[in-house]
């Protein structure tokens, strides 16, 4: 069971937690931008590279050797093939670049597993309340004498998503009952 903390010592463990919070968030920024430079693959710049060379090579052959038209077919065929092989190369190269950093991805979900279950132990917020912007608001509850515990700072945290989704909902009435009412006159 974790002890209650109060007051200074309250908000010394949220900003603990929101830190915590934010490295677990960093973890998952670089894991995703590390597999996405493994995976980014540099077909389009071939691609563009063959596509340029493409054209000019048929327009050049195109008048040059006019009356054999074929030419364009040709190299047409010669930049489908360009594009496919330069395709399956890099498939070979991403599977490659991925085995090569297979230790990384093997050790995101472990890293990211043990940092929660520090949290889980260290941290007197619950779970459900680990949002960076949930605990700085509970954190200024606290330091502005709000809220002397956990369970204040959240039922007052709840208490004003509450009364924040009341007040949208009269906006959204109030939008409804402003918009000019189109309907069926009947004269007599």
């Amino acid at each position: 069971m974790k002890k209650t903390l109060y007051g200074e010592d309250l908000a010394v463990d949220i900003e603990a937690t929101i830190d915590a919070i934010q490295n677990i968030l960093e973890l998952d920024e670089n894991y995703v931008a590390e597999f996405q430079r493994t995976i980014d693959t540099y077909l389009s710049t071939h691609l563009f590279i063959a596509f340029v060379l493409s054209s000019i090579l048929s327009i050049i052959l195109a008048y040059a050797l006019s009356p054999f038209k074929y030419w364009t077919w040709f190299f047409t065929g010669v930049f489908v093939f360009y594009i496919v092989a330069v395709g399956q190369i890099e498939k070979v190269f991403v599977k490659k670049r991925i085995e090569a950093k297979k230790d990384i991805y093997l050790s995101y979900p472990r890293e990211r597993e043990k940092l929660i279950d520090m949290l889980r132990m260290a941290s007197s917020v619950p779970e459900a309340y680990w949002h960076v912007q949930a605990l700085q608001i509970m954190r200024l509850y606290v330091i502005n004498g709000r809220a002397d515990t956990i369970k204040e700072a959240i039922n007052l945290l709840e208490h004003e998503i509450r009364v924040d989704q009341q007040l949208q909902s009269l906006r959204n009435i109030e939008k409804q009952l402003a918009k000019p009412q189109v309907g069926y006159f009947i004269e007599f």
